[in-house]
């Protein structure tokens, strides 16, 4: 004797199948903070691996800095060509071209450009054939205090297309000179269409200086001088050239207080005065974070706030 078999209603079907639908709705937003999370964990990472190597870097070049200082971070070289924070970061520990720091590197001398053209490959680490042999010996002794795996090194020209303010100080033509970027990669590489982050921004603290006066940027006296990287800043996004990011603006009135957003995120909230900046013995550094905007609650910082 046969049994009859009873399946499922065609409103049973519905009612399991919205319950499924709002489960995943109510997991998926918090599967993003997760992966958000996670990768802001790697960014702090990167600092860290940064960290190392800048310190690294002083101990190697501390002996001959006139300053007993970590690496410059002026906006300009001494022959005022743009050569930034985020760039000088990069040829400290990767060197100008990310194939390490010359022996004869001028980072922290009178001239940081004259020696570029001269002594570095084209980008990619293609040796000419005019090199001599203790050239080509310098070169594969160059030091690297920071390893590959742990930093994402990218030509400024292989992110932006208007890097024209940046050839004089660039070993090849166009504009390859190189940056330390971000994890979270959201551009596309110029050249390889693979998806890439921004540029890490680098500000070395002054210890000769007191302030860090929010209500006036241009202070001489700060500690910290927001115009640093103000020439990458000014490239905008890869893909919208003339975006304005919103940290070199004031909070309330972008853009006629511009360099107040600065000393503003970078303010020490735990000092006992509203004039101290974190990190006022070191450096700062920042990433762009997930919108890719610099100024913005998502940036990642090497310090806590």
């Amino acid at each position: 004797m046969k049994k009859n078999v009873k399946g499922f209603s065609i409103v049973e079907l519905l009612t399991v199948m919205s319950i499924i639908v709002l489960l995943l709705s109510l997991l998926l937003p918090g599967m993003n903070m997760v992966r958000r999370y996670a990768k802001d964990l790697t960014q702090r990472s990167q600092f860290h691996d940064i960290t190392v190597g800048l310190d690294l870097f002083f101990n190697d070049e501390m002996n001959d800095l006139e300053d007993e200082n970590y690496v410059d971070s002026s906006q300009n070289g001494t022959d005022g060509n743009p050569y930034c924070g985020a760039m000088k970061l990069c040829e400290a520990m990767r060197g100008q071209d990310g194939l390490g720091l010359h022996e004869d590197s001028k980072l922290n001398e009178d001239d940081v450009t004259g020696y570029a053209a001269e002594l570095y490959p084209a980008w990619g680490g293609v040796l000419p054939s005019a090199y001599t042999a203790e050239q080509i010996s310098n070169l594969r002794a160059r030091v690297k205090y920071i390893d590959e795996d742990k930093i994402n090194v990218t030509s400024l020209s292989q992110l932006y297309s208007n890097v024209g303010l940046f050839t004089a100080v660039d070993p090849n033509e166009g504009g390859g000179c190189a940056v330390l970027t971000d994890v979270y990669k959201k551009f596309r590489n110029i050249d390889t269409s693979e998806k890439v982050g921004l540029p890490i921004l680098y500000y070395r603290a002054d210890s000769g200086k007191l302030n860090h006066n929010i209500d006036l940027p241009g202070d001489p006296q700060n500690i910290y001088n927001y115009m640093d990287n103000q020439d990458l800043l000014d490239l905008g996004l890869p893909d919208e050239p003339g975006f304005i990011h919103p940290l070199f603006q004031d909070v309330a009135n972008p853009p006629s207080a511009e360099g107040e957003l600065f000393y503003e995120v970078t303010r020490n909230e735990k000092a006992p005065s509203i004039h101290q900046p974190y990190n006022k013995g070191t450096y700062i550094l920042i990433a762009a974070g997930h919108d890719g905007i610099y100024g913005t609650r998502d940036d990642i910082c090497n310090f806590g706030k």
